[in-house]
C-alpha cells in the first residue's frame, strides 16, 4: 500500500543561488538608464490639424427677385461666395439674401445685405439639411456660389 503522507510538495521553493542575483541587478542597472534615455529622446507626435476644404454644391445668377431650387449641405459650414454688378447709379442696386430650411421652410439666418456693386463671402453655421435662398434684389445683377466645408488631412499623413 503506498504511503501518502510522504509525498513530497508540487510546487517547492528552492535558494536561489548566489550568482544569478548579481546577474538580475547588473542588468537591471544597465537596463533601466537605456529605457529611461529612449523615452526622453522621442517626442509625442503631435495630432495633425484638420485641413478645411471647400466641395462646390451649385450657383446661381439672375436679375431681379427669386427663389432658388433647394440644395443639399452635409456639413455644419458653408459658404456663399457672392458678387453683384450692373448698378448704373451708385448704391442704389440692392442684395438681400436670406437663407431658409428646405424642411420647414422657416427663415435660418440673413446671408448677405450690400448696396451697390461689390462681392464677398458669407459663412453659414447650421446644421445638415436642404436649403433654399430667398433673393430680394433691385437694379443689378447678382451671382451666387454655393460650397461646403470638408476636412481633411494633409497629404503623407
Amino acid at each position: 500500500m503506498p504511503d501518502y503522507h510522504k509525498r513530497e510538495p508540487a510546487l517547492m521553493i528552492q535558494p536561489t543561488p548566489r550568482c544569478i542575483a548579481p546577474r538580475f541587478a547588473l542588468a537591471a542597472a544597465l537596463l533601466v538608464p537605456v529605457l529611461f534615455l529612449s523615452a526622453c529622446d522621442s517626442a509625442p507626435a503631435k495630432p495633425k490639424t484638420p485641413l478645411v476644404g471647400w466641395r462646390h454644391i451649385t450657383e446661381f445668377s439672375g436679375r431681379g427677385s427669386t427663389q432658388t431650387e433647394s440644395f443639399n449641405i452635409e456639413s455644419t459650414q458653408w459658404r456663399i461666395k457672392w458678387e453683384t454688378k450692373g448698378d448704373t447709379t451708385p448704391s442704389t442696386g440692392t442684395l438681400l439674401l436670406m437663407v431658409n430650411s428646405a424642411v420647414s421652410g422657416r427663415p435660418i439666418a440673413l446671408g448677405v445685405e450690400h448696396n451697390g456693386n461689390g462681392k464677398g463671402i458669407a459663412y453659414v453655421t447650421e446644421d445638415p439639411r436642404f436649403y433654399y435662398l430667398v433673393i430680394t434684389a433691385e437694379n443689378l445683377d447678382w451671382s451666387l456660389s454655393i460650397d461646403e466645408a470638408v476636412l481633411g488631412q494633409p497629404k503623407g499623413t
